[in-house]
């Protein structure tokens, strides 16, 4: 019955109207529902990027390399890098492809409708843009229940393989010098080495206010106020899309909450163990916190090297360094705003601790004192960007010999 009462409207069109303003309307109706399909196509598309699934299309495209990895290849662990990297860079562009084209059918939507208010009396026009909205709308419904249960189908397939998910172990990243067995999760996530970020376990640990602020602030030294706005908007784009996920965890998040339970409850039972990261090599060192204590202890009492202080004079050279700051201020060298970035309050005292030489016998230490929290930090390095900004490299190094000498 819907069939034929849309027949007859077409044909009525037709014989009021003539073939030229039905074949507007029949293109118009052709265009709404392929925006209709393109804007659902382009939500599976996000959502599988989000959730670090691959679409079944994308996986099928590829199947003439998988006879590589079924033959056992020594090549495989390669060629599967290289596979989930083209997989990943496929996405990404299939999902500029969608976005180019929803804007393109939009344009001819709007140059269609702008053709039909010309051709037609305004109820008619009215009537066809309220009948093809609910075509729309009904349209993209269906088609999104259609996408949901897909990706139902696709996440429980990609959990069935999170069960079996183990990530490969470097065993050079890691030393033991104990005597004490590590677990095999504790071995593997420490051999990732420091800079491996661990995923969030919930949305309420992760620092979003501290982030914005942070961004806030490298944006308000851009002086132009369109760059300003137009990146902060997509950082806090980027940021709702990522807390707007799914809760269901990647095969990686997975491992890393496991690894990290088991890591966190070996490093409370076993109190006596040090972890820490070698001098050199990205290597993570694991050894006896007494043995360690003796090692620094060893540094500190050298004579030669160190010379005992009876007080702190941490206060003292904070009020020497503020004082510097108050006179290249008065002779207006630095601005009000460099004055306050160069004074220092509450200042600590830098506090040496050491790092083993795994590569050296008897893993001696390398002492490092991190002066980021001594009270001539900031001054010291602004002296530092002035210089660099005026001398070269040679011309510095021959200044700073020429005044030890002297």
């Amino acid at each position: 019955m819907a069939e034929a009462s849309h027949t007859s409207f077409y044909a009525q069109i037709g014989q009021r109207y003539g073939q030229e303003t039905l074949e507007i309307l029949k293109a118009y109706a052709n265009y709404n529902q392929k925006l209709g399909n393109m804007l659902n196509r382009k939500n599976f598309l996000l959502e599988c990027r989000r959730k670090g699934l691959v679409p079944p299309h994308i996986v099928h495209s590829l199947k003439c390399v998988h006879g590589f990895l079924a033959s056992r290849s020594p090549f495989a662990r390669k060629l599967t890098s290289h596979i989930a990297r083209f997989q990943k860079s496929l996405l990404n562009t299939e999902i500029q492809d969608t976005f180019h084209n929803v804007k393109m059918i939009q344009q001819s939507i709007s140059c269609l409708r702008n053709r039909i208010v010309k051709s037609t009396d305004p109820d008619l026009y009215r009537q066809f843009l309220t009948s093809q909205e609910f075509a729309f709308y009904t349209n993209l419904r269906k088609r999104t229940e259609q996408t949901n249960k897909k990706l139902r189908k696709l996440l429980t397939s990609t959990a069935d393989d999170n069960q079996s998910y183990e990530p490969n172990v470097n065993e050079r990243a890691i030393l033991n010098t104990t005597t004490v067995s590590i677990p095999q999760e504790c071995f593997t996530l420490l051999s990732m080495g420091p800079k491996f970020a661990l995923p969030y376990r919930s949305f309420a640990e992760m620092p979003y206010i501290h982030l914005i602020a942070d961004v806030e602030m490298v944006l308000s030294s851009e002086s132009n106020q369109d760059t300003r706005e137009r990146t902060g908007c997509q950082v806090i784009n980027e940021m709702q899309n990522f807390l707007r996920r799914s809760s269901t965890s990647t095969q990686v998040e997975v491992f890393c909450h496991r690894a990290e339970t088991v890591t966190r409850k070996f490093v409370r039972t076993h109190p006596d163990i040090l972890i820490t990261e070698a001098d050199i090599g990205n290597r993570t060192v694991i050894m006896s916190l007494e043995k360690y204590d003796e090692k620094m202890k060893q540094l500190v009492e050298d004579t030669n090297t160190y010379e005992p202080l009876t007080r702190d004079p941490t206060a003292k050279y904070q009020r020497m360094d503020n004082s510097i700051v108050q006179r290249l201020h008065h002779l207006r060298l630095i601005d009000d705003r460099t004055k306050y970035q160069l004074k220092s309050s509450n200042a600590i005292c830098p506090r040496i601790y050491g790092l083993p030489k795994a590569h050296k016998q008897g893993k001696p230490l390398r002492p490092v004192v991190p002066h980021i929290t001594a009270p001539t930090y900031n001054l010291c390095r602004y002296v530092s960007k002035l210089q660099s900004t005026v001398f070269t490299t040679q011309k510095i190094q021959k200044l700073s010999v020429s005044m030890l000498t002297n």
